[in-house]
């Protein structure tokens, strides 16, 4: 893994370095580093499922009573182990079949595509073991039984073992119901949310009569994407970020400079939180990173309990429509528009939010009298700002090469990395060459969940298009709301905010853009939307389901880190919740706080 992390460093910086002395780089490694993507993928989330660390809903987990969760255990696992060990099987299948005799950069293919299997059959073994023997085992020996009858293994080894049994469409057709009930239960449950994408996409591949081989095969090639490794770089750079204490350094200095004004500590908080999500990816870093410190910073200052719970809980996900968030650049991908003009419509809508939750701080904070206001002192905040001035450049750097066009996005991803080594090993020491490679695993697991998620959620995503399901829900809207009418607009955009929250609520960001947008892309093409216009849209609403109950990532997350009851978080969010989504029909009904950024650096 170790290994694999340096070189999708390593490589794209060389390009850049040799392009940059006049050279013109070296396509035979682009094309290899792309291909590193699969196993640091498969590596990824083998460690996460080790670890017990994938994405997942957990819904009813944690209402359950004690005495069922082994059976309940028992069921999820035999469910994951199935999904994963058919995907392995398929991989086999698949790869055996088409990566005879390829080559990538003079390696041949089945040295990199052997990962599918390998990680698929690792994380099928590891979701099977439980503490019951008896339930290990018939879990194990279902996992294999399964994909036989069920899910199809490949076509030799099928033929082999059972060479008179021939499932019938009939068959499949039958289960194909109960078989998906199940999953969505195993995935209330806690199934791994990228075993539900795959299993419902080999569910509906069957239920059509088509070759569970496009799993793997889309996997393959969304992996092997020219963006993709843009998403380990910017992980790991906003894992140095959580793993040093550039935060409290951050926090410092925002003190100095606003602790004196009323509401300061809050709106310090929402700033930093802003920064971290940003650059870490996830808003769960963020929360877990800094909840701590922020809360105890908030209640001393005098805000309540439950105040400072529901602000970092919503404050957690504010840097997502900021450069360089992962959620714009996979949007931007799946909807073939320019990551740059995404960037640059985030801005003023991030603004915004920011903005709101800043002021209701503002409004509910403490009154600063004599004894508890902190006085401004220009030497203290020369001194904190010196101290955080390399992590204050980052954003600078990062939107001045990429924006000036001195980088592409891949090498402002190597660049944001190479500068936070420095910046915490060498200028303030806080990593060492001892400490690195375990920030460096950290990073991998959460990189490998998100791209896990990604591979599965293609192949659901294909079978959606080439069942030309995008083309017959834009004829049903517009049989029902007329295009042509300016106000079918708005009413379309009123639907789409509620289907978006609804989405939110079970989805990930992560899978919901590769398989939704590609559902409302069209949609909103013939409503005359523009598609930057709409990713925001697409976006805030599904940064507001982060706060969304039941099952909102940051609610779970706010509740490990604040050791705090589920239904408390529930409550502490309540009014956050209503200020998002009164900005996210603000973002919805103007376009021009969207669009005014794009304007403004496509006019410089």
């Amino acid at each position: 893994m170790l290994v694999t992390l340096f070189f999708i460093v390593l490589l794209p910086f060389i390009d850049m370095v040799a392009r940059k002395t006049g050279g013109t780089g070296n396509a035979g490694a682009a094309e290899f580093l792309r291909h590193l993507m699969i196993w640091l993928t498969m590596c990824g989330a083998m460690i996460s499922s080790r670890d017990g660390n994938h994405i997942s809903l957990a819904v009813l987990e944690q209402i359950l009573p004690e005495r069922f969760r082994p059976a309940v255990k028992f069921f999820v696992s035999t469910v994951t182990s199935a999904i994963l060990m058919t995907l392995g099987f398929a991989s086999i299948d698949h790869f055996s079949a088409v990566s005879v005799g390829e080559k990538v950069a003079g390696v041949p293919q089945l040295l990199f595509t052997i990962a599918f299997p390998i990680g698929f059959w690792v994380m099928a073994f590891r979701a099977a073991r439980q503490e019951n023997r008896v339930f290990r085992t018939i879990t194990t020996v279902l996992s294999f039984v399964i994909p036989m009858f069920i899910f199809g293994v490949p076509t030799i080894l099928f033929e082999k073992i059972l060479p008179t049994f021939t499932p019938s469409i009939a068959l499949y057709s039958t289960l194909f119901m109960p078989f998906m009930i199940l999953l969505l239960v195993a995935v209330a449950f806690g199934a791994p949310v990228f075993t539900a994408l795959a299993g419902a996409a080999a569910l509906l591949f069957f239920k059509s009569e088509q070759m569970l081989g496009y799993l793997p095969n889309e996997a393959y090639s969304v992996l092997t994407g020219e963006i993709f490794p843009t998403i380990p770089l910017f992980t790991i750079a906003g894992f140095i970020l959580s793993e040093s204490k550039s935060g409290e350094r951050l926090v410092n200095f925002f003190r100095a400079l606003l602790g004196g004004i009323p509401g300061g500590m809050a709106i310090m908080a929402v700033l930093v939180c802003a920064f971290f999500t940003t650059f870490t990816g996830a808003s769960g870093v963020t929360i877990l990173a800094l909840g701590g410190l922020l809360h105890f910073i908030l209640t001393k200052e005098g805000y309540n309990e439950r105040f400072s719970q529901g602000y970092l809980t919503a404050s957690g996900s504010v840097g997502l429509l900021l450069p360089p968030s992962l959620p714009i650049i996979l949007y931007g991908v799946q909807a073939q528009v320019s990551i740059k003009d995404m960037f640059a419509g985030g801005i003023f809508p991030s603004m915004v939010m920011i903005g709101v939750l800043a002021i209701y701080a503002v409004m509910k904070g403490p009154k600063i009298t004599v004894e508890n206001r902190i006085p401004f002192s220009f030497k203290e905040l020369s001194t904190t700002f010196r101290i955080a001035a390399p992590e204050l450049i980052l954003p600078v750097l990062i939107v001045a090469l990429f924006f000036t066009g001195q980088a592409t996005l891949i090498e402002t991803g190597v660049v944001a990395v190479v500068y936070m080594l420095v910046v915490n090993m060498i200028v303030h020491r806080d990593i060492t060459l001892k400490t690195l490679p375990a920030v460096l695993l950290k990073a991998a697991p959460i990189a490998g969940s998100v791209l896990i998620i990604l591979a599965a959620a293609k192949g659901l995503s294909y079978f959606i298009i080439d069942a030309e399901i995008p083309v017959k829900l834009t004829e049903s809207i517009s049989s029902i709301l007329d295009p042509s009418d300016p106000k079918s607009k708005y009413i379309f955009l009123l639907i789409l905010n509620v289907a978006l929250l609804v989405v939110g609520c079970f989805m990930d960001i992560f899978s919901a853009i590769i398989v939704v947008v590609p559902l409302i892309l069209p949609i909103a093409e013939t409503f005359g939307i523009n598609p930057i216009h709409l990713g925001m849209i697409f976006l805030a609403n599904l940064e507001l389901g982060y706060l969304t109950p039941p099952v909102g990532l940051n609610l779970f997350l706010a509740s490990l880190r604040f050791e705090k009851p589920l239904v408390e978080i529930y409550y502490s969010v309540i009014p956050f919740i209503f200020q998002k989504f009164a900005i996210v029909l603000l973002i919805t009904y103007i376009p021009a706080i969207t669009l005014f950024g794009v304007d403004l650096f496509n006019a410089k």
